[in-house]
């Protein structure tokens, strides 16, 4: 009986980090869905690995079938998380999940792996278990990793293609992803009988979490409220519910005139006292973000057009009466999109829609002027 202290240590890992996730209670989205589907996918294969050695060499009929039936889902199930991941990576770079939708090939081992595994209980290809209830496996076991190669060989080229921002980080994430399973294979290949694999993928797992959830801060420095990543989080998460919801844009009018002729010095104070303001009229049920430069975003649950106007009219009439008397005669243009129908819309298009709307307002100004 091999010892599962490491599935065990595992298992402990990523319970506790489902405990901080869920603890946090930060956006769900279909990025962080992903993400806890693959811990989630984890636990259940160290548990089944534990399960698949529990009953071997057990004499009677039920421990045979056990041991048939765990190490039959144990390989079935293995290549999941694969396709899970791959999926993680290819939203965190494209952020489409329209394009996810079309990449149903990521699954490809996992659905091979199921199919060789059924073959696997009329015609042994993959493992057998003795009349003494012994495991052992066969040549064909090892498919999965060839597999698990060229989908992973594949997200290395598609994230060095996409020359994103951040694209550096993504590329250290699947390398070091990719390298601890695949030598845990190479150990356990070597020595049967050890549990290498999946107590490795739960660290890999781990390492993935600290790269890609925690590095991304969604604080805007200077103002203090969210950034751009956050708007469009959030949005994203109303479009899966398929919530109605509204976004509001906003700009500072000839900001770069403030910044050449003040300072920008000047310019940032103004940049945090707006930001003070929307966050004063926009709270508890909107998510304020600066959305770049001398541009703010705000996407509130609120979908009444005749509140929103209100709420418009305040953050105006704030800025006129504002404590830093400097900035009271600075003028802004607001834009408004309420999504009532999720069915159709994305990220870009709702941003686009209340954007054209700003620079509508943008130019009522300049004519009252």
């Amino acid at each position: 009986m091999p010892s599962f202290d490491l599935n065990f240590f595992a298992i402990m890992i990523l319970v506790s980090l489902l405990a901080i996730i869920y603890l946090i209670k930060d956006t769900v989205n279909i990025k962080s869905r992903l993400f806890r589907m693959m811990i989630f996918t984890t636990i259940l294969m160290n548990v089944i690995e534990i399960l698949s050695w529990v009953f071997e060499g057990q004499t009677g009929e039920f421990n045979w079938y056990m041991n048939f039936t765990f190490n039959f889902l144990f390989t079935a199930l293995g290549p999941v998380v694969v396709g899970l991941w791959a999926c993680y990576i290819d939203y965190h770079t494209f952020k489409d999940y329209e394009r996810l939708l079309k990449k149903w090939y990521y699954f490809l081992p996992a659905v091979i792996m199921v199919l060789l595994s059924f073959v696997n209980i009329f015609y042994p290809i993959l493992f057998t278990i003795s009349g003494t209830n012994e495991y052992t496996r066969l040549p064909l076991i090892w498919i999965s990793i060839p597999m698990t190669v060229v989908v992973y060989i594949y997200l290395l080229i598609l994230v060095m293609k996409a020359k994103k921002a951040d694209n550096k980080k993504v590329v250290i994430g699947v390398l070091l992803f990719l390298s601890f399973p695949i030598v845990a294979a190479v150990f356990q290949m070597l020595f049967f009988g050890k549990t290498y694999i999946w107590p490795s993928t739960a660290i890999a797992i781990l390492i993935s979490y600290l790269i890609f959830e925690t590095t991304s801060n969604s604080k805007d420095y200077l103002t203090g409220i969210f950034n751009r990543e956050r708007a469009d989080e959030t949005i994203d998460r109303y479009l899966l519910k398929a919530k109605k919801f509204s976004v509001i844009m906003l700009d500072i009018n000839n900001f770069k005139k403030i910044n050449d002729t003040k300072g920008h010095h000047f310019g940032d104070q103004v940049l945090v006292e707006i930001a003070s303001i929307i966050s004063s009229v926009f709270h508890g049920n909107a998510t304020v973000c600066r959305y770049g430069g001398d541009e703010f975003i705000i996407v509130s649950e609120t979908y009444d057009n005749k509140v929103l106007l209100q709420k418009k009219a305040e953050i105006f009439e704030a800025v006129k009466n504002t404590k830093l008397t400097e900035i009271s005669d600075i003028k802004l243009s607001c834009g408004i999109c309420i999504c009532d129908s999720t069915k159709d819309c994305t990220i870009d298009q709702v941003i686009i829609m209340a954007d054209i709307d700003m620079y509508r307002d943008k130019e009522l100004t300049k004519k009252e002027k």
